[in-house]
């Protein structure tokens, strides 16, 4: 959590008899109307997963089938130098630009199921309602958004720095694993967004501010997410359209997702920075 205020690779197999017994297939995908999907999804339970995990990892392979299926495009996972299996549950924003956006979802069954070998897999069943922003890309549109580190210690400094080709308004969202959403820019510390093309933008602005990271205590290491989006500015009667702070508007990933939607894609550009903060 910052102070002051789905890595996604999950290939699960099944024997012939383990489908048979749970009378479904984990790959299918109904198509339901107004772009809702459903589909259900597994991952092995062991003992060194914790059953949170477990849960987070069928929900994020479920949304990431259904988000590959509305594409027809395979969603990349990003790397990191270091493993955790707590990043997963960041995978199906990581891509959302170019793929598609979970603007809703909801869980239909969520529970342990006991194979008739003895393990256990949690098995998800969900729907999700898929968008995505309209238009064609700007391929000379380019956003670069640069964190001083990828692993952290508890109680680091953080550091971002943005740049962009076009003069643009830039929005910083930091996103903690219960995807609740905290708007890190425009804020208090930074209420001036405009970044003109080619100048830096670093938050914090200055040595005054401390951007210090922690771990909660009940746990060893967490990740944490900052998406960081570019909006074109077009010309001076869209300033008071973008200029205004969101601190205590948007507060949760949908919010954040149908914020973004109400861009063409030709006027808006994504970074996802997912960073480890370890005791």
């Amino acid at each position: 959590m910052i102070r002051y205020i789905y890595l996604f690779i999950i290939s699960i197999l099944f024997s012939n008899s383990d489908f048979n017994e749970l009378d479904i297939n984990a790959h299918d995908i109904v198509k339901l109307k107004n772009d809702w999907y459903q589909t259900i999804s597994f991952t092995h339970y062991h003992q060194d997963v914790t059953r949170s995990n477990a849960e987070d990892k069928a929900i994020n392979d479920a949304l990431s089938k259904i988000i590959n299926y509305h594409s027809g495009v395979r969603i990349n996972s990003a790397t990191l130098s270091y493993s955790d299996d707590s990043i997963d549950h960041f995978n199906q924003f990581i891509s959302s630009m170019s793929t598609g956006i979970v603007l809703d979802k909801e869980i239909i069954f969520s529970d342990l199921i006991k194979m008739s070998n003895g393990e256990y897999y949690y098995k998800v069943e969900l729907k999700a309602k898929i968008g995505e922003l309209k238009g064609k890309d700007d391929p000379k549109f380019i956003l670069r958004a640069n964190l001083n580190r990828d692993i952290y210690q508890d109680g680091d400094e953080m550091i971002l720095d943005v740049s962009s080709s076009k003069d643009c308004y830039v929005y910083i969202f930091n996103i903690l694993p219960d995807e609740t959403v905290s708007t890190l820019v425009p804020s208090q510390y930074l209420n001036n967004n405009f970044l003109q093309r080619g100048k830096t933008l670093s938050f914090p602005p200055n040595n005054d501010i401390k951007l210090k990271v922690t771990v909660p205590e009940d746990k060893e290491y967490t990740s944490e997410m900052l998406i960081v989006l570019g909006i074109k500015k077009e010309n001076k009667k869209k300033d008071e359209v973008f200029n205004f702070n969101l601190d205590n508007h948007i507060s949760t990933m949908n919010e954040l997702m149908k914020f973004i939607m109400d861009f063409p894609k030709d006027q808006i550009k994504q970074v996802t920075q997912v960073y480890i903060i370890k005791k």
